[in-house]
């Protein structure tokens, strides 16, 4: 009696736990293999979000967190094709994904990476009609004179919360955007 129930009590969580996730978005994560990153993807798959990564590198079982590999896309940010496919697959997507090493002196580098990369995502969510777009900026961005990464990710921020012609008209018919900026106690 008890393995009989045992099996149905199974049985019942693991419903209990498809439902729980055909009701919650897909979200598409870039940066997912950052610090930030991985533990967000963690977090939304112990929350039974459906989930999908927008990397730079290769799918990894032992970087997977237990997706699978149709839920990974490789690609750069500059790679509009794959990078559209994947938002095309999202119901919410959070740019996490960025240039950010302690030391590196070379704008062109964040400026490339950060601001042109925040933009090829709002161009793919565009093409894609995705829902929302989550941009996760950073506390630096509040002192842009501090460093090229600070004044990069100010700037990135600026793609999503200023009119830049073309591209933030087209961006804001379709999708609705959020910009966050994670701040540490008594920087804010």
């Amino acid at each position: 009696m008890s393995v009989l129930f045992s099996a149905w009590l199974a049985l019942d969580l693991e419903l209990d736990r498809v439902l729980a996730r055909q009701k919650k978005p897909k979200i598409l994560v870039t940066g997912a293999t950052g610090f930030v990153g991985r533990h967000l993807v963690g977090y939304l798959l112990e929350n039974y979000y459906r989930v999908s990564v927008y990397s730079r590198h290769e799918f990894s079982r032992s970087e997977c967190y237990g997706l699978e590999p149709e839920d990974w896309f490789t690609g750069a940010m500059e790679d509009n094709h794959t990078l559209t496919s994947a938002c095309r697959t999202a119901d919410v997507v959070v740019h996490l994904a960025n240039l950010a090493h302690a030391g590196l002196s070379n704008q062109i580098s964040y400026y490339s990476f950060n601001i042109e990369g925040t933009k090829a995502v709002c161009e793919a969510c565009r093409e894609a009609k995705t829902q929302k777009l989550v941009y996760v900026s950073s506390a630096l961005a509040l002192n842009p004179a501090h460093s090229a990464y600070a004044q990069s990710k100010k700037l990135a921020e600026e793609v999503l919360v200023k009119p830049l012609g073309m591209l933030q008209k087209l961006v804001t018919s379709f999708v609705l955007t959020f910009c966050v900026r994670p701040t540490f106690m008594g920087l804010a």
